[in-house]
């Protein structure tokens, strides 16, 4: 058919699409987001038509395109460009533009393209009408494209505008899957171009030129043809090549193509082609096309198949695994796809890069080194033989460098990653003896960082498991531990003279890195603390002991002489060791000789002697005699190591605390306080009672005086842990295990020397033998803890508050009686004080307002005429005015002061829980410079506490004796200021009291925070 009877009808379709409102031919021109996407669709149709070269020429009003296709234009193919859905490309699907929709793109930016080609020149108006134009001279064998702008609604500018943006920047990469063009070029007004393409033997390179600037792009390109409807169709990947490094590096935000790119963003870091079925705009692909299933399907098997390859031409390393797809949680179809072969290829296939070159490992032959020193240290045999592995991976694959990759290979492909714990765990002595010097010297410098493996034991955290495995070579050659079973260090760095110590193999000293390792590992030079430890007491050990008297006496002598010529440090320790071991020669009460712990044993003193005979219930071991000299030259040797010159007491140490709960308590929890034991007991006390006499009774009263607080004691109990409330909270007064035997038994003598055969409490101390030591400064207290009788003029005393007075001085008695009924009578007519609330029942609140520096009154510039008159100072009068509502008498004093320190000593109480707080006053122990001192557990007096006592918030003025100002200047002079604390105590009587802490009152007094007046001073 000539081209006018196309015209013809065309016209006349046109006409009917009028008539019938039909648009589609508009519709379809306008397919595309972007006007210039033209450009691809005139380099399809280049492709199909077997073109190698496009030319652009662009200028203010039109775009011309040139190329070389071999198949020029027919009439089939006028036809086709006309109309859509009868493109000559339907049965091709290795065709590009076969939906016969492409060239219709043009039509966003002229409304009459010119077509040159062949015999046909013609162009195309109201989208499917072509009229045939003059034939033009394009140089022969060439396709010419004229592109008018003459869009009624883009301007030329417009059109030149994006058309220039578009030829820019074209995607070069496009030429790496055109079948058929290897250049394009093109030229502007102002600028040109061309993008050239250069494919063979498996790598391609797209070279872009603009202007003089010139850019070259290298990939590694696969291809595979298959078959789909009995044609083969080619699928192609593009692996972008550095060419600097010579490494596949990573591509992103990629997009797949259909020859041409799409909007398909694959998440892929490399390039895929297949010739996929599209939508109209080719944007877009429908995967679950049936035909799109298949090609998929085989993209993913040439990803997979590639990797092999990529392997052979020596580019396979960590780099490339990182850039394939790891993320299972990817939700494209083909990125799906590709991962899963991958996954298994990489699963299954000798193609992970491992710590040897040009070696590869399949997943179930390989291990993660968790530290680049394992894989360095270990050779295939030795990873096998431990691990079970031949391989170490890489040591680039790290969860610093890249995580994505480290986390894939151990969660999807379940490869292990072993740390240098791992491998400490499997040493063993077959393992290292085998290993060279050299081996071990890499070996400690592998280790000497990773202190975790080779610490000591603490009491915040274990040991270093390499303590118990034998890294340490002898002299010898043979290998131990670095401790022994005792967790102490049993190998030491060579002496300068020959010894029996086990020492490291000398080359290890002369490696700095290996000595370093040594050194943080603990080893020394023997000393004297090393001689006692390996060389004595490791034969003490344990119960049975095979030791002759003889060669214990040379061990005994030569440790004596140890310990004698040792710094004080080392005496120490060396007395630590010794006590956990049986060291001390002993006999039991039928002489046998034994050895014993010292802390097991007695000296042969009299009164231990005598307070023991008889006892077969207890074990007893006394110092066998020959520890006995004359001049007691082991004495305080003995004594250091704990051998006991009095019975062995049990209970001194704190009872309960916070936290410990008492099952003999009802499971409340339990503490004692001012460290009282109620599990006190003395060895040998109840046999000795059982068996009483008066040596024996005379040795209990001393050891009673001697403990005396430890004898009966206040015991607090609670159901909470804190002992602050509950359902269960109470204080009470118990005897100690100890004071309950003394309460029990007839032990007791009375001035004749006879055994007092009636109950404590109807006993006074003035019946007991002259022999007691009646005169000792704790003697109330004992007679308290022991229940005696009180004496009965002591006990007027204490009720009067008076002195026993002798008859001769009845008189002076008898006046003195008269004037204290007389002050008594004086005082009953004031005001007595009486609290609202007793103190145990106040909360404890804390004034912890910060101390303001005072002013001090300015005294100056007085007149003689103001001092005679009797005029003060209004600040000086306002310190000196009484603050409380009534003057008290001396009985109100008492009770105020009583009921601040019953208060304070509640507070001092909950301060020191595991300490022992000593109330004086109540003690009658006065005259101190202090009412409280606070003693820690080793009986060091830390706290002293002076309470002053108010009954209001006003500032008052309160007596400091001479006594406690100096008490607390002695210790402001040893720096120990801060152990001087005033509590004051204010509001007193109500459920408002407050204590405030006042440390240090000479330092607080120098810098005007607390006011003096007035002050005595001697001169």
């Amino acid at each position: 058919m000539e081209l006018s009877k196309l015209t013809k009808r065309r016209g006349e379709h046109v006409k009917s699409c009028e008539e019938n409102n039909d648009k589609s031919h508009q519709i379809i021109a306008g397919l595309y987001s972007d006007p210039s996407r033209f450009v691809y669709e005139i380099l399809q149709n280049a492709d199909d038509a077997e073109a190698s070269k496009v030319q652009f020429s662009l200028s203010n009003d039109k775009l011309e395109i040139i190329h070389n296709g071999r198949k020029e234009f027919d009439y089939q193919d006028v036809e086709s460009i006309t109309t859509i859905g009868s493109s000559t490309k339907q049965d091709d699907i290795n065709a590009i533009g076969k939906f016969g929709a492409g060239f219709k793109s043009v039509f966003a930016v002229t409304k009459t393209p010119q077509i040159h080609s062949g015999e046909y020149h013609f162009t195309i108006r109201d989208f499917i009408i072509p009229e045939q134009l003059p034939s033009i001279n394009n140089g022969g064998g060439k396709t010419t494209i004229i592109l008018p702008f003459n869009h009624s609604r883009l301007s030329c500018d417009d059109a030149y505008q994006q058309i220039n943006k578009r030829l820019s920047f074209l995607e070069s990469e496009s030429l790496l899957f055109l079948r058929n063009i290897k250049e394009i070029k093109w030229k502007t007004q102002n600028n040109s171009g061309h993008y050239l393409a250069d494919k063979n033997s498996g790598k391609a390179y797209i070279i872009s030129q603009q202007n003089d600037e010139e850019k070259q792009q290298e990939y590694l390109l696969f291809n595979r043809s298959v078959k789909i409807e009995n044609k083969d169709i080619k699928l192609s990947i593009a692996y972008s090549l550095d060419d600097k490094i010579n490494k596949i590096v990573p591509l992103n935000d990629t997009k797949l193509f259909v020859f041409f790119s799409t909007n398909e963003r694959t998440g892929l870091k490399f390039l895929l082609h297949a010739p996929y079925k599209t939508t109209p705009s080719r944007e877009t692909i429908p995967f679950e096309d049936d035909q799109n299933k298949i090609l998929t399907k085989e993209l993913a098997d040439l990803v997979s198949d590639s990797i092999s390859e990529i392997k052979k031409l020596g580019y396979l390393d960590v780099n490339f695994l990182a850039l394939l797809p790891l993320n299972d949680e990817e939700e494209h179809p083909l990125y799906k796809a590709v991962y899963e072969k991958v996954k298994t290829a990489l699963s299954t296939k000798a193609l992970l890069p491992t710590t040897i070159a040009n070696i590869y490992a399949t997943a179930n032959q390989a291990l993660l080194p968790g530290v680049k020193e394992i894989s360095r240290l270990l050779s295939i045999d030795d990873t096998k033989r431990l691990f079970d592995r031949e391989y170490w991976l890489s040591t680039n694959i790290t969860y610093d460098k890249t995580r994505e990759l480290h986390d894939y290979l151990i969660d999807k492909i379940d490869i292990e990653k072993k740390e240098m714990v791992d491998f400490a765990k499997s040493i063993t002595d077959d393992f290292i003896v085998k290993k060279p010097d050299d081996w071990m010297i890499d070996f400690y410098a592998a280790i000497i960082g990773n202190n975790a493996l080779f610490r000591e034991k603490t009491s915040y955290q274990s040991k270093g498991m390499l303590r118990k495995k034998p890294i340490i070579r002898l002299d010898d050659g043979t290998h131990i531990n670095p401790d022994n079973e005792k967790d102490e260090l049993q190998v030491y760095f060579p002496a300068k003279q020959e010894s029996g110590f086990k020492t490291v193999k000398k080359v290890f000293i002369e490696n700095e890195i290996s000595k370093e390792f040594l050194i943080k590992l603990g080893l020394k030079e023997p000393d004297k603390v090393s001689e006692i430890k390996e060389f004595i007491a490791s034969k003490y050990k344990g119960a049975e002991l095979n030791i002759s008297q003889k060669e214990y006496m040379q061990d005994f002598n030569k440790a004596h002489s140890i310990w004698i010529n040792s710094e004080d440090s080392e005496r120490s320790t060396i007395v630590d060791i010794l006590k956990q071991v049986n060291f001390i020669g002993s006999v039991n009460h039928n002489q046998d000789f034994s050895l014993h712990k010292p802390q097991e044993v007695y000296f042969q003193k009299e009164k231990l002697q005598m307070w023991f005979k008889g006892n077969e219930e207890d074990k007893i071991y006394f110092l066998a005699d020959c520890l006995q000299t004359d001049d007691n030259n082991y004495r305080e040797f003995l004594e250091q190591l704990g051998t006991y010159a009095e019975p062995y007491v049990w209970g001194k140490e704190q009872y309960g605390g916070r936290g410990k709960r008492d099952p003999d308590r009802h499971y409340y929890y339990a503490r004692g306080l001012r460290g009282f034991n109620p599990k006190f007991n003395i060895k040998g006390l109840e046999f000795s009672l059982k068996e009483i006499n008066f040596k024996r009774s005379l040795y209990i009263f001393k050891l009673a005086l001697k403990h005396i607080n430890k004898l009966t004691g206040i015991v607090e109990e609670s159901s909470r842990q804190g002992f602050d409330g509950g359902s269960h909270h109470e204080k009470k007064k118990e005897l100690s295990n100890a004071g309950k035997l003394l309460e029990k038994h007839r032990w007791l003598y009375d001035k004749k020397g006879n055994l007092i055969d009636t109950a404590n409490n109807e006993i006074t101390i003035n019946d007991l033998h002259n022999e007691y030591n009646k005169d000792h400064e704790d003697i109330d207290k004992l007679v308290k803890a022991l229940g005696l009788k009180p004496d009965e003029i002591k006990a007027v005393e204490e009720k009067t508050g008076g002195k026993f007075i002798p008859k001769e001085e009845v008189e002076e008695y008898e006046e003195f009686k008269r004037q204290k009924q007389e002050k008594e009578r004086k005082q009953t007519s004031k005001e007595i004080w009486k609290p609202n609330s007793p103190p145990e029942d106040v909360a404890i609140n804390i004034d912890d307002a910060p101390l303001k520096p005072m002013q001090t009154v300015d005294l100056s510039g007085q007149t003689v005429s103001e001092t005679a008159t009797g005029k003060n100072n209004k600040d000086e009068s306002a310190k000196t005015e009484t603050v409380d509502k009534f003057i008290p008498t001396s009985e109100n004093s008492k009770n105020i002061g009583l009921w601040g320190e019953k208060y304070a000593e509640q507070y001092l109480e909950r301060e020191y829980p595991e300490d022992d707080v000593v109330w004086l006053n109540q003690s009658g122990n006065v005259g101190k410079g202090y009412d409280f001192v606070v003693k820690n557990r080793e009986d060091n007096e830390i706290a002293y506490y002076e309470v002053k006592t108010k009954l209001d918030k006003n500032p008052a003025l309160f007596e400091i004796t001479g006594t406690q100002w100096e008490w607390a200047r002695k210790l402001y002079g040893k720096g120990e200021g801060n152990k001087y604390i005033i509590l004051l105590v204010s509001s007193a009587g109500t459920d408002t009291a407050k204590i405030k802490e006042f440390k240090n009152p000479l330092t607080l007094w120098k810098e005007g925070k607390i006011y003096a007046h007035p002050v005595n001073i001697e001169l």
